[in-house]
């Protein structure tokens, strides 16, 4: 990694260190303009969709008007919920997921019955997209987020918060 990208790196780590407040936003909003997101601190209140089989759980857009399409392929109106040290993170960042809030959001996601359950949370954490968005496919395959790379952004979680289960309407 050369000097300047490193610098740009720890730039970024310290502003999310040092006392950031997360600008409060919902799933719309994010999909409306994904990049205007990107790298930013947010706080996000949601509900999860159910996951099942090999995807996990992630905050749900369903009553979103706007759809992410990328060079003909649509995604998924979902946004994953990622630990901040993963592989799969597109910015680094100087915080973990804090850990008796990510204890509690996988009891109460593992206690649910997905059919008639759902979880509703805020998570704080910073948004992240491809950018440009084109980068979100390349030669027809999509290189989203999450199982199948189907969601368009994921989140670093730093807390989780206000977790309640919920019955389905």
């Amino acid at each position: 990694m050369n000097v300047t990208r490193y610098c740009l790196l720890w730039l970024v780590s310290i502003g999310l260190s040092s006392g950031q407040t997360p600008i409060a936003v919902n799933v719309c909003e994010l999909f409306a303009d994904p990049s205007a997101w990107n790298n930013k601190l947010v706080s996000l209140e949601g509900s999860l969709t159910a996951g099942g089989g090999e995807s996990e759980p992630a905050l749900s857009g369903k009553y979103c008007s706007v759809h992410i399409e990328v060079k003909g392929l649509s995604f998924r109106n979902v946004i994953e919920l990622t630990e901040p040290g993963s592989r799969f993170a597109v910015h680094r960042v100087s915080f973990e997921w804090d850990r008796d809030s990510r204890k509690a959001y996988r009891i109460a996601i593992n206690s649910i019955d997905r059919h008639t359950e759902h979880v509703e949370l805020t998570v704080i954490g910073v948004f992240e997209t491809r950018e440009p968005l084109d980068n979100l496919v390349r030669n027809g395959v999509r290189l989203g987020f999450g199982h199948l790379n189907e969601s368009p952004a994921q989140i670093l979680a730093k807390t989780v918060t206000g977790i309640a289960v919920r019955k389905n309407q």
